[in-house]
């Protein structure tokens, strides 16, 4: 086979895998809002900050914090996205309010008069994080630690410094999540293969051998190139922490992506099965779960075989690396096919 045509198959392979990329990445971000993994994972980073419960406690319901998340009475909800400085002037408020609590304690187990309330705003911070550390929240040594650092003992330096701080915590919730997103978007996309069909030995297969076919991928995959990169998925996007979670694809969406891959097996593309139908697979009034039992019911069809689930283990992997890869992989391949002559056209598959 020639190089070209090596080229143009790779291309239309990465094609695929950039639309089930897509696709798979979508899911997972609707499973993550309705399950609240961001919430989660900026919880578990949170409590490495805040290991004390009771300070963590106080610290989600300040008003600036519960601000971000008290969206749904009657359910607990954690925020799944603090800005590190409205994280940092809540924690100080937390700190120096327990300071003040222990003081008026300690005043009144003393016997002594229980001093007036001191505004927050004139407590020192510094005095505070001591009290706290002295009375065993480990948040107190972390603010000692970080005033210490400073120059100048000033409150204004040290909220920049808490904001800093937390920003290097969050990036580590980042890496925490990226990878859990990677491994939840390769067990979508092992779903999506065998739901979709996308077998990458057979689709490679058929275009090594299938002119027409492979020169219609590659049109489709100029297209999108020239259209420009696609959003980020989970694993190169924004993670739990101080940047807010971009909002869901609907039902709808996700159902309008699988019926537009689906669509490709009408051109001849060895993709989907016989029971699938993309105009209903769009139609949200049509039950998918109908589809699924025909499907199953026929599946004597589907020649299982080890080649078979070697081809969808080998599409989970590919969609695992996330839509912008694909793009960006695509984009190399198409403008190194510049450089040689381009065949016509053929039309694509529309969607109604």
């Amino acid at each position: 086979m020639a190089l070209l045509g090596i080229l143009e198959t790779a291309i239309g392979l990465a094609f695929i895998y950039l639309l089930l990329s897509m696709l798979c990445s979508g899911i997972n971000e609707w499973l993550a809002h309705k399950l609240g993994r961001r919430g989660k994972c900026l919880r578990a980073g949170l409590l490495q900050i805040v290991p004390d419960r009771w300070t963590y406690l106080r610290l989600v319901a300040h008003p600036a914090i519960a601000a971000l998340h008290r969206d749904m009475k009657g359910r607990i909800r954690h925020p799944s996205y603090i800005p590190s400085a409205t994280f940092a002037t809540a924690l100080i408020d937390v700190i120096k309010t327990m300071a003040a609590s222990i003081k008026g304690r300690e005043a009144e187990i003393a016997g002594a008069a229980v001093p007036a309330p001191e505004p927050v705003a004139e407590i020192d911070l510094r005095s505070a994080a001591r009290i706290c550390a002295e009375n065993g929240f480990p948040v107190g040594r972390s603010i000692e630690a970080v005033i210490d650092r400073l120059s100048v003992a000033d409150e204004t330096a040290a909220r920049a410094q808490i904001a800093a701080w937390y920003d290097g915590a969050m990036g580590r919730v980042g890496g925490w999540y990226k990878r859990a997103a990677r491994f939840q978007l390769f067990l979508i996309g092992l779903a999506a293969a065998v739901a979709l069909n996308v077998d990458s030995l057979a689709i490679g297969t058929q275009l090594m051998q299938a002119d027409t076919l492979r020169a219609m991928l590659v049109a489709e995959a100029t297209k999108a190139v020239e259209r420009g990169a696609p959003p980020p998925s989970p694993p190169s996007g924004a993670p739990a922490g101080a940047v807010p979670s971009p909002p869901p694809p609907s039902s709808a969406d996700l159902r309008g992506q699988a019926a537009q891959l689906l669509l490709y097996r009408e051109q001849g593309l060895r993709i989907g099965y016989a029971c699938l139908d993309p105009q209903k697979v769009a139609d949200p009034a049509a039950g998918l779960w109908a589809q699924v039992k025909a499907c199953w019911h026929d599946r004597s069809g589907w020649g299982l075989t080890f080649f078979k689930v070697l081809g969808w283990l080998i599409t989970a992997f590919a969609v695992s690396q996330g839509a912008p890869f694909w793009f960006d992989l695509m984009n190399r391949f198409v403008n190194l096919r510049g450089a040689g002559p381009k065949p016509k056209s053929p039309a694509s598959p529309q969607t109604s």
